[in-house]
């Protein structure tokens, strides 16, 4: 092989005679390979296409490093979490550390509590011993007791017999006067209401008080229906509604109270609640002022 005209000529032949090595080979190429290629850089392409299954390419070794880095950052960021983890487990473990340091505390305290118990376990022991020694000495004192009772019973048996006999002679008297007492009962209020009346019309200018009569079909007064009647007056748009009972008990005055509400539903006019009674417990009075009715009584 010849140069061109101006260059240096240099010819390998072959020679059947001398062989050449691969070590001569490779210092012929490192030699003259980066001139050829400077003077002909076509060469560059076929030496590389030649090549390619040899060497990687730049572009490929770039991406290479670059999955190498993206690795290398993945793996930083691995650890790093778990050191993050390391950290908290750390953490967890010195909370744990806190805790039974806690309990063991609380565990000291429970034994010095266990220790009081049994010191007052053995006091009360004592203490039950000498309970024992009292009972033991009240259950003679019972039986003895029971010993008086039973003369007591006897005695009592006997008294039994004479009261019941003074039951059956008092029987036929005391329902005299109960019937008595009812009739003078029923006289006293008709009398105090008739006074009353008297004393209302003339205090407040009333001409006239009426009687208010009407049947209570849904039992608001007496939980079932009845005719129901009050005395009723009127001034100045205000009504009175008036109910005279001789000794009104709290179930007498809360009926009292659902004949206002019975009154109101049917007049649609809120009355005032005036009761005038012949003698009334303290707290029968008490009940009634809690639901606003008035209370009259003959010494007032």
């Amino acid at each position: 092989m010849k140069k061109k005209k101006g260059e240096k000529e240099f010819v390998v032949r072959e020679s059947p005679e001398k062989y050449i090595s691969d070590e001569e080979i490779l210092s012929i190429i490192e030699k003259r390979l980066p001139e050829l290629i400077k003077k002909k850089p076509s060469l560059k392409a076929k030496l590389r296409d030649m090549l390619s299954d040899v060497f990687v390419p730049r572009e490929d070794i770039g991406r290479i490093l670059e999955e190498l880095r993206l690795q290398r950052e993945s793996s930083d960021r691995r650890f790093e979490e778990i050191n993050r983890r390391f950290e908290e487990i750390n953490r967890r473990f010195e909370a744990m550390d806190k805790r039974f340091e806690a309990m063991d505390r609380r565990f000291e305290a429970m034994d010095k509590r266990f220790e009081v118990i049994e010191k007052r376990l053995e006091e009360q022991g004592e203490a039950i011993k000498e309970h024992s020694r009292c009972i033991m000495e009240l259950q003679k004192a019972v039986m003895e007791l029971q010993r008086a009772v039973a003369g007591l019973q006897y005695a009592v048996a006997q008294l039994q017999k004479t009261t019941s006999d003074l039951e059956t002679s008092f029987g036929g008297l005391k329902r005299t006067v109960s019937a008595v007492g009812r009739r003078w009962g029923v006289m006293a209020e008709d009398a105090f209401r008739k006074a009353f009346i008297e004393i209302v019309e003339k205090k407040l200018d009333i001409k006239e008080i009426k009687k208010w009569r009407v049947y209570d079909e849904e039992g608001i007064v007496y939980n079932e229906p009845c005719w129901v009647e009050a005395d009723i007056a009127i001034k100045n748009e205000k009504h009175i509604l008036i109910e005279i009972k001789s000794s009104p008990s709290q179930g007498d005055i809360a009926a009292f109270f659902r004949l206002g509400l019975l009154y109101e539903k049917k007049e649609g006019v809120k009355p005032h609640l005036s009761m005038l009674a012949v003698f009334i417990e303290e707290k029968d009075r008490e009940f009634a002022k809690k639901l606003g009715i008035e209370i009259f009584t003959s010494e007032e």
